[in-house]
């Protein structure tokens, strides 16, 4: 992902969490971690009202936060999940079939029932509307809480979660 100036790539080393930064796209500086990562990085994402990247773990209960102080990024735990997306000031992980957690700063999370019977895929934000694939059908969001799953199915859609 980019922002403020840098992209921010993540993955896995040998199965050790590995972040690398560039401010230019050619050369890349592996992240310090504060305490060090353990398994795969799952994603990352930009705050601009926040300027900070959130990046998560593989379901292994830890987030990644960097904050413009040089090159280093500090472990908070999470109750899990594996995607994080970030849209109108507010990360949303989407944890199981029924809960999201919610943040407007990257670091404090609550624990927000969705209303929904099926975990919610890929979030996106645009014009006012969070939107996701839910299970074989569509979901929309105003606030990025309170959840509304449509009844019609997706064309050609699986029940795997994008």
């Amino acid at each position: 992902t980019y922002g403020n100036g840098l992209y921010v790539v993540v993955g896995s080393i040998n199965n050790i969490g590995s972040i690398v930064t560039s401010p230019d796209d050619v050369a890349w500086t592996p992240a310090s971690f504060y305490p060090s990562a353990g398994g795969s990085i799952a994603n990352v994402v930009y705050s601009p009202d926040a300027d900070i990247f959130v990046a998560l773990g593989n379901s292994d209960g830890y987030e990644y936060v960097y904050y413009d102080d040089g090159d280093s990024w500090y472990q908070y735990t999470i109750p899990g999940g594996n995607k994080i997306y970030y849209g109108n000031h507010l990360f949303i992980v989407p944890l199981n079939n029924q809960t999201n957690l919610i943040s407007t700063d990257g670091i404090d999370w609550s624990l927000k029932p969705t209303g929904l019977t099926n975990k919610l895929g890929k979030v996106t934000y645009g014009n006012g509307i969070f939107m996701a694939q839910c299970g074989v059908s569509f979901a929309t969001s105003t606030d990025g809480t309170n959840w509304f799953n449509y009844a019609k199915p997706l064309p050609n859609s699986k029940e795997t979660l994008i």
